[in-house]
């Protein structure tokens, strides 16, 4: 099996979206091996016990999330 690496290791919003995902599916998995018997490894389980990278937006602007509501930024000149 090939590890290819599919996000930019230099791009902090794919680095931790990756992360993100990799903590999720090994609760994921540590939860269905419990449910089913089965065994979990140790590196699976304490990836599954990290704790989650914050979610990174690239050009978020901080402030009121309300009247943020993710539209285009105006001017008000």
């Amino acid at each position: 099996m090939s590890d290819r690496r599919t996000y930019d290791p230099t791009n902090k919003e794919q680095v931790f979206a990756t992360l993100r995902r990799e903590i999720l599916a090994a609760r994921l998995k540590v939860t269905l091996d419990e449910q089913l018997g089965r065994e979990t490894s140790r590196t699976v389980k304490a990836l599954a016990q990290m704790k989650l990278p914050p979610i990174v937006r690239p050009n978020y602007r901080g402030g009121d999330p309300q009247s943020d509501a993710g539209g285009p930024a105006t001017s008000s000149d």
